[in-house]
């Protein structure tokens, strides 16, 4: 699936745009917007260069970005409890009867 995402002066803020991504950094790519925006309407940034940077450039940068957003993601779901694991604790697994065939603490329950 591919990624769009807005820029140039009339681009929404990048936390609008990612709202997961971390402050700091979504701030740092809405300057770096501004200032290409900045120095193209000044005249410092030819055609070539500002294609090159909104093109092939500020995509990188946003790509990064949404990588270790991603990752601070995924890895902050990897510390989730198992809810099955923590259903279980604390309860003995002893069975109730030997004809139920499943715990006393209803994990494995067929409910």
């Amino acid at each position: 699936m591919t990624q769009t995402f807005e820029q140039g002066w009339a681009a929404r803020s990048f936390a609008e745009q990612f709202p997961s991504m971390d402050a700091k950094e979504a701030e740092r790519l809405d300057r770096l917007n501004h200032a290409i925006t900045d120095l193209y309407m000044a005249d410092m940034l030819t055609d070539s260069q500002i294609k090159a940077i909104r093109e092939k450039k500020m995509p990188k940068a946003v790509g990064k970005a949404v990588a270790k957003m991603n990752k601070s993601a995924t890895s902050a779901c990897r510390k989730l409890p198992d809810p099955l694991y923590e259903s279980a604790s604390g309860c003995d697994l002893e069975f109730a009867s030997a004809d139920q065939g499943r715990p006393a603490c209803g994990v494995g329950s067929t409910r």
